[in-house]
């Protein structure tokens, strides 16, 4: 089995998106087993490529230990989609043992439907009052343990989203001037409301890899990467896009059915796994 896992392993760390899509073709009970099999940092990766409802199946008969530890290394976005899948008890239970600033943005993003843009928003973003000085915004920045993202937006006392600003063109800056006098980028808002499918096309996206999402007040809920985006599309079951063609390569490829086959082997010598269907 030591064989089959480590080449599972490489496979998955590799190739987290296709390996989802692997993944999807066997049951709940089945891919719950090989997610248990593997290092939780590989795992992450595959479970946030996955429809956050299969996701949800897969884990549903963990216990909440290993669930929430899955959870801990996803980003907000994908905790929210996930944790929507999950009876209203136990969701409560898992959000009061993530860490505060997790479960306070899966609390805002679960507050949208499933469809808008407002549950893909990732919550974890970098702001600041127009009034504070530029060497504490440069302070905050140092200090942070995560990636800030592509700006820095700044609000008013309601959150209202007010300019947005690259962290770069801070060092630039004279350390006492106000944040609000530095130099801001027009970066288009995206409405929390809209459905994926209607900003697919966004202008906005021809120069920005990301936009800020805002409630219909301008209060700032997020921000939503590109990327993101498109994924959740392709997971919107009544309208589905074309993949990529370097995706439908490799589905077609020596590698995919490798991929496919090492999965397989690993979950077949997984204890408690069987093709009769889901649990």
């Amino acid at each position: 089995m030591s064989r089959a896992r480590d080449l599972t392993i490489a496979f998955l760390r590799a190739h987290p998106a296709e390996a989802a899509r692997v993944l999807e073709q066997l049951n709940a009970a089945e891919t719950s087993a090989l997610l248990t099999a593997v290092p939780g940092r590989v795992a992450a990766p595959v479970v946030a490529r996955l429809p956050p409802g299969f996701a949800a199946r897969s884990l549903a008969s963990l216990t909440d230990e290993p669930v929430i530890r899955l959870l801990r290394r996803l980003n907000v976005p994908a905790t929210a989609a996930l944790l929507r899948h999950f009876p209203e008890p136990r969701r409560v239970r898992l959000l009061e043992e993530l860490p505060a600033t997790t479960a306070v943005g899966c609390r805002v993003l679960l507050r949208y439907p499933e469809d808008s843009i407002g549950a893909l928003a990732e919550t974890e973003v970098l702001t600041a009052h127009p009034s504070e000085p530029v060497r504490e915004v440069l302070a905050r920045l140092k200090a942070a343990t995560r990636d800030v993202g592509d700006f820095l937006y700044i609000v008013d006392e309601e959150r209202r989203l007010r300019a947005s600003v690259r962290p770069a063109s801070l060092l630039l800056s004279p350390a006492s001037m106000s944040i609000g006098g530095t130099e801001a980028v027009d970066v288009p808002a995206l409405p929390a409301q809209a459905a994926p499918r209607s900003v697919l096309d966004h202008g906005g996206w021809t120069q920005f890899s990301t936009l800020p999402v805002i409630e219909r007040n301008g209060r700032l809920v997020g921000a939503l990467r590109h990327g993101v985006l498109i994924q959740a599309v392709e997971h919107i079951p009544q309208q589905p896009v074309v993949r990529d063609a370097n995706v439908l390569a490799v589905a077609g490829s020596a590698a995919w059915t490798l991929m496919a086959a090492l999965l397989q082997s690993l979950v077949n010598e997984l204890p408690g796994t069987s093709r009769q269907g889901d649990p």
